[in-house]
């Protein structure tokens, strides 16, 4: 209908009114937005005004409420005064039962029973509880006027309107001489225009009719016309290209083993790639970067420190986070973009780099702390690394060839060995700051992928304190003369093989004539010839057996199982009577021999066996010397008969 009005309108009336109407509507309707806006504002901020006065107010009320300090009570409501608009507050305790209050009722207002009613005056109710620890002491009314808000939207409409009315005027005056300056030359734009709309104006220019404004006006607008047709060609053009390098870009983000993420100011994620969704499950709902951040990672300084870059458009490289849920580590970095302000986020999990750095660490610190002194050696026996017992022992090496081996090592065929079976091990002596040092040197091969080797690794064990103890041991478990086993030592062996269940022969032995040498030829000949009997001892015996020297010329044998034949006890005699030379003296000896069988089933003591074979040994002796006793009387036997009948 309003269009079917303005078609029936003269020109200068289709000219006119839409300016005028337009002006007065576009004033009018700016205007009523900005006081409404204006209202609202001031709405909000006498809410806000009020709540934070109420809430601090409240925060003081909890003592006099618990105390049912009214005084208090009253002095810190009348803070409330200060505020124009509140007309009157009370103070509820916890049954809802007035406490105190404070009024200042305005004209047509009425306080009654705890209410303000008002008649004609406008006003509205806020409520602030009053809590301590979490439990709530009363409540806090306050009765706030809206007349200041209401005459100050009268006074605005008022003005709207004088200013609408005044610009109205002004518009429609605006209209008419703008019509008189158009409507002469708008004939020749007219027919422009027919001939443009005919032709096309995509194919042709418009025509000139007239060198006037107008004219010019249609030489710029078919000067820009030809422009825009160019720069629309190669904007399309452009924008092909771009949407084809997104599609480029956003297919590499997508297919990124990292997290990607693009976030906007607000910290609102924009983008984000499957790598990203399938480390944090929950990004499609959750789009805030802090929930995301705070729910996923750990810990939170490195959280602000990202958000902080994030907010200042700041770049961030390389902090390190961990997931609250799987414990993996991750490497978060910062990218600012300076389109529109956005941040370009990456995740990168580096749990594997983490592991292996921290399994680097440690095999450092078993490199260094390891109590052996170890070697890695190039191919060309160049030093590469030495930890710090090598540091201890050999000072700074720079080639294998400044370490001094004896001659048990560096020979070509330990070489050959060493690189056939990628390790080599003996026991040699190296040259230290100041001494030969014994160890146990062990060479290991590093070979590559290719099994080309690489490096060695020599790892020297000081052997120093066991050969020690080795010594010791020996020390102390035989006889330093003649190398034997001393007392304790065979009491200890047959004892243990009597516990594991094996049947001995005892034997007691002692030498006929030794003191005779000894006085004759001097203790050197008889240290010799106690050397001589318990070589020719031990020949006599297997090797399991025992042969021990208890003192003097005294020896003990611990002979394993039961012997039914005396030809073992027959071949000790014979043999210890045969002359031993030394240095040109033959001197000669014979033994008595006394012994006891110890069966596996005996629980007499070794003590009480060794003292059997003792008295078995004298008895060998009152029956004439050189032979052997048993106390069973099986085995007694002189040596001349057996000889007699070997012979």
């Amino acid at each position: 209908m309003i269009t079917t009005l303005m078609a029936g309108l003269p020109l200068r009336y289709k000219m006119i009114l839409p300016t005028w109407l337009m002006v007065t509507f576009i004033i009018g309707g700016i205007g009523a937005l900005a006081i409404q806006f204006n209202v609202s504002s001031q709405k909000v901020n006498l809410d806000h005004r009020i709540s934070v006065l109420t809430q601090a107010v409240a925060n003081t009320l909890p003592a006099a409420l618990t105390f049912d300090d009214s005084l208090s009570a009253q002095e810190q409501l009348n803070n409330l005064t200060f505020d124009p608009d509140i007309i009157a507050a009370q103070v509820l305790n916890s049954e809802h039962q007035g406490f105190i209050d404070i009024q200042r009722i305005p004209r047509g207002c009425a306080w009654n029973k705890g209410v303000v009613q008002c008649q004609s005056k406008e006003f509205e109710v806020h409520t602030t509880p009053i809590s301590l620890g979490g439990e709530q002491l009363g409540t806090l009314k306050v009765w706030v006027s809206l007349e200041y808000l209401k005459a100050m939207a009268n006074k605005l409409w008022t003005s709207l309107l004088i200013i609408t009315l005044s610009l109205s005027v002004l518009a429609w005056l605006f209209a008419r001489s703008l019509h008189r300056l158009i409507i002469t030359p708008l004939s020749a734009l007219h027919h422009s225009m027919e001939k443009m709309t005919r032709d096309g104006v995509l194919k042709k220019e418009l025509p000139v009719l007239h060198d006037d404004e107008l004219g010019k006006l249609t030489t710029c607008f078919n000067e820009m016309v030809s422009s825009l047709r160019e720069r629309e060609f190669q904007l399309h053009s452009a924008l092909d290209s771009v949407e084809q390098k997104n599609r480029y870009i956003y297919r590499a983000l997508d297919v990124m083993k990292r997290g990607i993420m693009v976030v906007s100011p607000g910290n609102t994620i924009t983008y984000h790639n499957p790598a990203a969704a399938k480390e944090l499950k929950d990004i499609e709902h959750v789009n805030n970067t802090r929930c995301v951040l705070e729910r996923y990672f750990e810990p939170r300084s490195a959280i602000e420190e990202v958000l902080a870059a994030i907010d200042n458009q700041q770049p961030l490289h390389a902090i390190e986070m961990r997931a609250i849920q799987t414990q993996r580590h991750y490497q978060v970095s910062c990218h600012p973009m300076d389109e529109n302000k956005h941040v370009l986020l990456q995740l990168e999990d580096i749990t594997a780099r983490h592991l292996a750095e921290h399994r680097r660490k440690l095999v450092e610190l078993m490199f260094e702390q390891n109590q052996d002194a170890v070697l890695v050696v190039s191919r060309n026996f160049k030093v590469e690394m030495q930890n710090q017992q090598s540091h201890q022992w050999f000072g700074p090496l720079g080639s294998l060839y400044d370490l001094a081996f004896d001659n048990k090592f560096n020979n070509l065929k330990q070489l050959k060995t060493l690189l056939k079976n990628g390790r080599l091990s003996l026991e040699t002596k190296v040259r230290c700051k100041t001494n030969w040092l014994p160890c146990q040197l062990t060479v290991r091969s590093l070979r590559n992928a290719k099994g080309k080797v690489e490096a060695l690794v020599f790892t020297l064990i000081d052997q120093s304190v066991e050969l020690e103890l080795k010594r010791l041991n020996y020390v102390a478990n035989h006889d330093q003369l003649t190398g034997l086993a001393n007392r304790a030592n065979a009491v200890n062996r047959l004892q243990e093989s009597h516990n594991n269940g094996e049947s001995q022969m005892v034997c007691f032995i002692d030498l006929d004539g030794f003191k005779a040498i000894n006085d004759e030829h001097g203790h050197a000949v008889g240290d010799q010839l106690l050397c001589m009997v318990g070589k020719r001892l031990t020949s006599c015996l297997a090797q399991e057996d025992i042969v021990s020297r208890l003192a003097g010329d005294e020896f003990l044998l611990g002979i394993n199982g039961m012997c039914s034949s005396p030809s073992i006890f027959n071949r000790v005699v014979e043999k210890l009577s045969t002359p031993f030379m030394i240095d040109g003296v033959a001197c000669q000896v014979t033994a008595s021999l006394g012994i006891s069988y110890w069966p596996a089933t005996d629980t007499t003591s070794l003590d009480q066996k060794i003292t059997e074979a003792d008295e078995a040994m004298y008895i060998a002796k009152r029956q004439g010397k050189n032979q052997f006793y048993c106390l069973d009387h099986i085995h007694a036997r002189s040596n001349e008969t057996e000889v007699g009948q070997s012979a």
